[in-house]
């Protein structure tokens, strides 16, 4: 071959490279800018490359804490919650109101029994998230009027630097109370919101330290299986045991599934957002039966007449679940 040919030859292979880088540059820079306009959903659904080389065990572990990162976001929490109360205002509002009393009966605190009936188990009362004994003042009035009796209430005190465990021991400490009062080994709990997960720790803790045998906990709205707050909330260990998913939570549910002689008594609102009935079906309680009240709110659980007529009727029936 000539040099000339030679020359034409490299020329054209030289053509060939230039307009290949020039291709691949061009791809790049479309790619960056498809990129540019995702939103940060779209691009965290992208693979990630260094995950690949990771164990599988730990990928499951990070596709978890996401899972609870993003639930417990305060997007995420407007997204669930506040769709929920603009579809359903009425309810929305009877909520507030049963809110607004629950706190105005607080300011009055609630007298314990003065008179014990001995055929009668003491009924512990332990409210809520940031309630007191006084939370109850209206629902310990609907249940004497059904006539049960030895019933006590108890103050857990305040959230900010306390833990289920804490709460616990309060609990412990007002049941040796109740003991030295009544002289009964064997008490019945009635418990709203989180004092489920106060009472249900007190049980596994302290009842069998103490000589006393837990024979029913009757819940109203009971967090047994944790709630969803806003990521900034769990600042408060206390939320933080109460978060879905935590590790005082799973202890719980792994010891209720084991306890052969505490029987659960599950009673939620359709209309409760806060803990709905479909966060609790799945409690692992070995003894439990699971009732609906149409038309309720969390809040309402409380105070409304037909669910402390109910809880009498279950106090005071021998038969068991």
């Amino acid at each position: 071959m000539s040099v000339s040919g030679v020359k034409s030859s490299f020329e054209e292979k030289n053509t060939t490279i230039q307009a290949t880088c020039l291709d691949i540059t061009n791809a790049k820079s479309s790619i960056i800018d498809d990129q540019s306009g995702l939103s940060n959903d779209d691009l965290s659904e992208q693979p990630s490359t260094s995950s690949l080389d990771k164990p599988q065990s730990e990928q499951s572990n990070e596709r978890n804490c996401e899972t609870n990162s993003s639930t417990t976001s305060i997007q995420k929490y407007l997204d669930i919650y506040i769709p929920k109360m603009i579809g359903n205002l009425p309810g929305f509002c009877r909520e507030w109101g049963a809110t607004l009393g629950i706190a105005s009966l607080s300011m009055f605190g609630c007298e314990d029994s003065d008179t014990y009936d001995p055929n009668q188990r003491p009924v512990l009362l332990a409210h809520g998230f940031n309630g007191n004994a006084g939370s109850w003042r209206c629902f310990r009035k609907f249940m004497q009027e059904r006539k049960v009796h030895n019933i006590f209430s108890v103050s857990l005190g305040f959230f900010l630097m306390s833990t289920i465990t804490d709460y616990a021991e309060v609990v412990r400490d007002k049941v040796e109370e109740i003991k030295e009062k009544t002289r009964q080994n064997e008490i019945n709990f009635v418990v709203h919101s989180m004092g489920a997960l106060v009472v249900r720790e007190y049980c596994h803790k302290f009842a069998e330290q103490q000589d006393i045998t837990v024979r029913k906990v009757v819940s109203l709205g009971g967090a047994f299986c944790g709630v969803h707050v806003p990521s900034i909330c769990t600042l408060v260990p206390l939320i933080r045991d109460l978060l879905c998913g935590s590790e005082c939570i799973a202890e719980q549910q792994e010891k209720a599934a084991a306890d052969d002689i505490t029987h659960y008594y599950i009673l939620s609102g359709k209309e409760d957002i806060r803990v709905p009935p479909e966060s609790v079906q799945n409690d692992r309680a070995k003894h439990k039966i699971f009732e609906i009240f149409p038309d309720v709110g969390h809040m309402e659980m409380a105070i409304n007449q037909k669910v402390a007529n109910r809880v009498a009727e279950i106090l005071t029936c021998e038969e068991e679940v």
